[in-house]
């Protein structure tokens, strides 16, 4: 099917609606994808309110536990709750603490263990209602976790 810049683009029948609908596909396929300009691609991304941390642009940072860090992804001050990456080295232990508000844990690499509770590996999720207090987590092998939760839990250690 061919057009003339004069003609109207509306089909007139089932079958050209039909040719039309094909040949737009087919040239959404033939278009090469390009890297918006960084300035564009800043200001489509801050209208849209869609913000991207890149893992490369977060360090890890230390906590007062040995082989125990994490990359802050998100914080709200208003619900003080936060997600997080945190990383057990070998063998580490992050204390005994309690929950102010539900927390979810997704293992994303490694192994988790607790005393008291079920062994998890990576892929596996959980979540803790709020009040509960939590035991040593521990990792054999090392693992890492995305875990959104409050900035107000407790550690008992």
């Amino acid at each position: 099917m061919k057009f003339d810049l004069g003609e109207s683009l509306a089909a007139e029948t089932p079958k050209e609606a039909a040719e039309f609908e094909e040949l737009a596909a087919q040239l959404a396929f033939d278009v090469e994808p390009r890297q918006p300009r960084a300035d564009l691609q800043a200001r489509v991304m801050a209208a849209t309110q869609v913000h991207v941390v890149r893992g490369a642009d977060r360090e890890w940072k230390v906590t007062p536990y040995a082989g125990v860090s994490y990359k802050s992804l998100f914080v709200d001050q208003e619900t003080k709750m936060q997600t997080l990456l945190l990383k057990l080295a070998p063998g580490a232990v992050y204390p005994r603490h309690r929950h102010k508000r539900v927390e979810q844990c997704l293992v994303l690499s490694g192994d988790v263990i607790q005393k008291g509770a079920m062994d998890m590996v990576a892929g596996d999720f959980e979540w803790i209602e709020a009040g509960t207090t939590h035991d040593d987590v521990r990792s054999r092998g090392g693992c890492e976790l995305l875990i959104i939760g409050s900035m107000e839990d407790e550690v008992e250690a």
